[in-house]
């Protein structure tokens, strides 16, 4: 189960080319090698951000089986379930110049679940490394997004993280499996495209934010 949150996380592994650029008038070479070239919307409009997202699959969406309810399938598929808030989102372009990657620093609100992988204390903080992020080149706004993700992790607000530990105890956490906490009590997945009538908020979107980390707290002390 674990390796299933684990292989859901690893699906955004970074592919550097382009299936869709928007506003993509610049002549920056760095720009282009993140845009593999594939430059389209040539409307003059510079101020506008280029937005680049890759052509990496999908992220993989494995559901819990019959009878078990989301919230329960990922706190016991986890390694850890967090409560965090963002302290810091530094982004840079790669070594080859042909993508932007985040480091993410939070800071520990709660711990629902823990793992005797790695300590995770309240008030600690931690980093963990995401693909796509926004720098500025040539003095151009650049966003490099993974598919689907709609809502990236940001300075300031809090988030319920369900993670799995790595080779070498690397932290890999997806938006996937993490939800940003609403001022409301409610969730929202970071990976949910709402720009579509067809999406409908999930089982931990729709309940409130305490009912949700008690029941993950039970989970995930009955799965150690």
């Amino acid at each position: 189960m674990v390796r299933v949150i684990a292989a859901i996380v690893l699906t955004m592994a970074v592919d550097s080319s382009v299936v869709r650029a928007q506003g993509a008038n610049d002549n920056s070479q760095t720009v282009k090698r993140i845009a593999g070239k594939r430059l389209v919307d040539h409307d003059g409009h510079s101020a506008r951000p280029l937005i680049v997202v890759d052509t990496a699959d999908q992220p993989l969406r494995v559901g819990p089986d019959a009878g078990t309810a989301l919230t329960e399938w990922l706190a016991i598929g986890a390694d850890a379930a967090l409560v965090v808030e963002v302290q810091d989102v530094e982004s840079a372009v790669t070594a080859a110049q042909d993508w932007i990657k985040s480091r993410i620093t939070v800071l520990v609100i709660d711990v629902l679940k823990g793992t005797s992988q790695r300590r995770f204390a309240i008030g600690s903080t931690f980093t963990f490394d995401q693909n796509g992020g926004e720098a500025v080149l040539e003095g151009r706004r650049v966003i490099a997004q993974t598919p689907g993700l709609q809502r990236p992790f940001k300075p300031g607000k809090r988030y319920l993280i369900f993670l799995a530990i790595g080779n070498g105890g690397t932290i890999l956490i997806g938006p996937e499996t993490s939800y940003e906490l609403l001022n409301n009590h409610k969730f929202v997945r970071l990976t949910v495209d709402r720009s579509s009538a067809r999406v409908s908020p999930d089982e931990i979107e729709q309940s409130d934010q305490v009912d949700i980390f008690n029941r993950v707290r039970l989970a995930g002390s009955n799965s150690r």
